[in-house]
């Protein structure tokens, strides 16, 4: 049984993980992260090419046999947040730690490495191993200088996979259909005329034009974009005046957000009445504006007939009671989807929660921390779904 040979491997990856854990590094900083990945992949007799889409990392097994080239990706940069768990392996950089799983991510897929390495008699084809950094930013991210390297031109496919809190340990999980939001960003700068509190008629006031643009982009979400649709609008700053300016209407405010949807129309369509709504508030306001957006990440929607082997994998791995379906996307971007929008690519996910250890936190949490007993089961995920889609 699959899992009962990946146990031995779970003791070494486990060491990998807490030893990443300790030292995290930021997107496209993980230069001591990709040195530990290279020296492992080396000694596992792969080879191993760097100097592509900056610390990325890439281990290439060819086993000799005719198959399909399979890639597996794994992220490897860590959170700009404070960590506060306390275990013996707690990051050594204060502000930084792997707090989405990142880590697990790495040792899990260099477990991979090691044990197909060891086992290269029962797999044909070539099998890539990826680690991509800046999964998390600075944008667009790690995945789109991969693809734009052209390392993974020749790959029949590439899978990734993900730890998810809302699962427990032993459960592994499929997504059909969208999985993950595009992410947009987007500045509105409104400019008025500063004046006298008192005289409000003697100037062009930014506040109340500000206003009216954030209550009409909900609008647009709830009056415009079909029901059966998703997407975000969402204001994360709004800046104008001085601090103690109680009787000054500032000369202008600057507005900041993000855009989410899970569909390529859907977000086209949202940004351009966006776009619309602020040129007719401050038509109407005698206003004028700037509007800039930045395009993050794509939409995330995994290749179905992919999804399907892929859990054909997971159920030989923990049975068919043991495999789910993630009932709902997620409005958070994960930028896997430059895969899936350049290649034949599925994402999927593997529980890390353990309640009895107090193991609960979701990612993005300074308290997060996965159960590694996790692992075994991820390995063996991976293992199995590349036995299942190197065959031509």
């Amino acid at each position: 049984m699959l899992l009962d040979e990946v146990k031995p491997y779970l003791p070494e990856v486990i060491a990998w993980r807490r030893d990443i854990h300790q030292h995290p590094e930021l997107g496209f900083q993980e230069y001591r992260t990709s040195k530990l990945v290279a020296d492992k992949l080396t000694s596992f007799g792969l080879e191993v090419k760097t100097g592509f889409a900056d610390t990325a990392v890439l281990g290439i097994l060819d086993t000799g046999r005719p198959g399909k080239v399979i890639a597996l990706r794994a992220d490897m940069d860590a959170l700009p947040l404070q960590e506060l768990n306390d275990v013996p392996y707690r990051s050594e950089n204060d502000g930084i730690c792997h707090a989405c799983g990142h880590d697990a991510h790495t040792a899990n897929l260099l477990g991979v490495a090691k044990y197909i390495s060891e086992h290269k008699d029962e797999f044909c084809g070539v099998v890539k191993f990826l680690f991509q950094p800046a999964e998390e930013g600075p944008w667009p991210g790690g995945a789109k200088k991969v693809v734009d390297s052209g390392v993974l031109a020749d790959a029949d496919c590439i899978i990734g996979m993900h730890n998810i809190m809302e699962e427990e340990t032993g459960k592994l999980i499929v997504r059909y259909g969208p999985g993950n939001a595009s992410g947009d960003e987007f500045t509105i700068k409104v400019i008025g005329v500063g004046c006298h509190g008192a005289r409000p008629h003697t100037g062009r006031d930014p506040i109340i034009v500000a206003s009216q643009i954030v209550t009409a982009f909900q609008n647009i979400i709830s009056r415009e974009l079909n029901p059966l649709k998703s997407a975000v609008i969402s204001f994360g700053s709004i800046h104008g005046g001085a601090e103690n300016g109680t009787n000054i209407i500032p000369q202008e405010v600057v507005m900041k957000g993000t855009v989410r949807a899970l569909e390529p129309e859907v977000r086209e369509m949202v940004l351009a009445r966006m776009k619309e709504v602020v040129e007719g508030i401050c038509t109407l306001n005698h206003a004028t504006y700037t509007f800039d957006t930045i395009f993050n990440v794509p939409c995330l929607t995994s290749e179905i007939g992919l999804v399907s082997q892929i859990e054909e994998a997971c159920i030989d791995v923990v049975g068919k009671e043991n495999v789910l379906h993630r009932a709902e996307p997620v409005m958070g971007f994960e930028d896997f989807a430059y895969y899936t929008q350049n290649y034949h690519a599925a994402f999927f996910y593997f529980g890390g929660k353990n309640e009895k250890k107090g193991l609960i936190h979701n990612g993005h949490s300074p308290h997060y921390n996965l159960d590694e007993d996790a692992l075994q089961y991820s390995m063996a995920a991976f293992i199995s779904a590349v036995k299942k889609l190197m065959v031509p």
